[in-house]
């Protein structure tokens, strides 16, 4: 009976250890947002140190799109492969997309700032 309530005692704390590791900022949290405003002046000074990466789908992108913006799909976000040094700026249609992949992309290392949805930018597209 001792045994029983040890083995019990001991996967409560398992359990609870688990939930507590998966509490942390990996689902959901603040991101660093960055204004569209923001993001016309760097892309008006052509600033190198950042990478403008549109995670919609392919077709969204060929729609229309910010100048300048690289497509990678939300599916595909975990693959890219920049200099951690590159401050990453990612948007989507609405915002929920763009926190995702700042989430998944702040978590390999990466500095990111989430400018929300396109439906915000009020410059041109193309």
């Amino acid at each position: 009976d001792d045994d029983m309530k040890i083995v019990v005692k001991t996967l409560v704390i398992v359990f609870i250890s688990f939930l507590l590791v998966g509490c942390g900022d990996t689902s959901t949290g603040t991101m660093s947002k960055i204004n569209t405003e923001e993001v016309k002046k760097i892309l008006d000074n052509k600033d190198e140190n950042y990478i403008l990466i549109d995670v919609r789908e392919d077709y969204e992108f060929k729609e229309g799109h910010i100048p300048g913006a690289i497509n990678i799909p939300l599916g595909n976000i975990t693959n890219v492969d920049y200099s951690l040094d590159k401050i990453i700026i990612v948007y989507c249609k609405s915002g929920n997309r763009s926190n995702q992949a700042a989430i998944k992309l702040k978590n390999m290392g990466y500095n990111v700032k989430d400018m929300g949805g396109i439906l915000d930018w009020t410059y041109e597209i193309e």
